[in-house]
């Protein structure tokens, strides 16, 4: 099960529970659930990631084909 550790322009930075160094993103493109996922060993690479990114809400309305 995992657990959110901290949202950053509307993209959630997750682990599985109890563990530590293994953080995750997933970023969605569009209505179809097509995604990737990307794994960092701390939360401040991980946030850095995010911060670079458009907020989700504007990336999802960009990528989604509509």
């Amino acid at each position: 099960m995992f657990e959110t550790v901290k949202t950053v322009n509307g993209y959630e930075i997750k682990r599985l529970a109890g563990s530590r160094g293994h953080y995750t993103v997933s970023v969605w493109k569009g209505h179809n659930g097509f995604g990737e996922f990307f794994t960092f060993r701390t939360i401040k690479e991980a946030a850095a990631f995010c911060g670079g990114l458009p907020e989700r809400s504007e990336y999802i309305r960009q990528h989604s084909g509509f």
